[in-house]
């Protein structure tokens, strides 16, 4: 949809399969695992984990997919100058001449195939935030053209 020098792309919200899903949780599990083995070894020197310890991991592992798994959808905001997201919370704007950062990445069972831009350097990307264009999305070559030909990317 387009109005004025501004065309309005909807990005859906992800679809996340069952794989994924799996994937995700087994690496969250993986990870509350290691960090209450972690714990309880050094603060208590205990060796073993405990039916409750792991039960209490696998709920937390669940949780955390559940709470971070499914971006929601939003809208890209395109101009000769400037992409910002709209719907999203924070909205993110990256303007011509100031992209610091732009990485594609391929997609696997944990992540979905995209780019990423920002203002922000490599490092402070992604606690500053960027602006996300799934693969998925029918204009995606046009878009990475369009940022790609804005500035030399570090």
């Amino acid at each position: 949809m387009t109005s004025g020098l501004s065309t309005i792309y909807h990005v859906e919200p992800e679809r996340v399969p069952l794989a994924m899903h799996i994937a995700r949780g087994l690496l969250s599990l993986l990870i509350f695992m290691a960090v209450t083995f972690t714990y309880h070894y050094f603060r208590w020197n205990q060796k073993n984990l405990t039916p409750e310890d792991f039960a209490v991991d696998a709920v937390c592992a669940v949780g955390a997919d559940v709470l971070t798994s499914k971006r929601k959808g939003y809208d890209l905001h395109v101009t000769d100058e400037e992409i910002r997201t709209r719907g999203v919370w924070p909205n993110k704007t990256v303007r011509r001449g100031r992209i610091r950062y732009f990485r594609e990445i391929d997609g696997n069972i944990l992540r979905e195939a995209g780019f990423f831009v920002s203002e922000s350097g490599p490092l402070t990307t992604r606690f500053l935030g960027y602006v996300w264009v799934p693969a998925r999305l029918p204009e995606y070559a046009l878009l990475k053209a369009k940022v790609e030909s804005w500035a030399p990317i570090e």
